[in-house]
């Protein structure tokens, strides 16, 4: 009996350590922060401009840059479209890319841009823009529409290369944007 007494008190002792360090872990895991103190963090005062990615200087095509700029700035006044062609959009961004391929242009959902971008793959640019704009009008939307979505036309290095002797000055917004 009297060797089942020690077990009893050996047993409550170990149990007791066993309390104590979870109750410590416990308390510590409240006291230590898990992130950095407010004083070392750094806010920005205003969200970075938004810029659609396409390197102007080293293009062998020169982008508009009023167009640019107005482009931009649709990025960051993002209309809301009508709301038939709200929900025809937000249709569009849970489909796969690339939306729509053909021999002029590859158009694409870009969630970071929360913006279609039409790349132009061909040297007939009016011809490429044209499509995506059919495009476009078959899912639904109206012309007027697309400078909404907003959809941004780029043109791809290798064909912008093929153009360069031409000095075109590109530009990225569909007609009438």
């Amino acid at each position: 009996m009297l060797n089942n007494m020690n077990q009893r008190k050996n047993l409550l002792i170990v149990g007791s350590i066993i309390f104590v360090l979870l109750l410590g872990a416990f308390i510590a895991g409240l006291l230590i922060p898990t992130s950095e103190p407010s004083s070392t963090k750094t806010v920005p005062t205003t969200s970075p401009k938004p810029t659609l990615g396409i390197q102007r200087e080293s293009s062998a095509v020169r982008y508009d840059e009023e167009k640019m700029k107005k482009a931009e700035q649709i990025l960051v006044d993002h209309k809301m479209a009508a709301p038939s062609e709200e929900a025809l959009r937000v249709g569009l961004t849970q489909k796969k890319n690339p939306l729509y391929t053909d021999e002029y242009v590859i158009i694409t959902y870009n969630q970071q841009y929360n913006s279609f971008f039409a790349e132009i793959h061909n040297s007939n640019l009016h011809r490429a823009k044209r499509k995506a704009i059919e495009w476009f009008k078959l899912q639904g939307f109206r012309e007027a529409s697309l400078c909404d979505l907003p959809v941004v036309f780029t043109i791809n290095e290798r064909d912008a290369e093929q153009l360069r002797k031409f000095n075109i000055v590109f530009d990225p917004l569909p007609p009438g944007c």
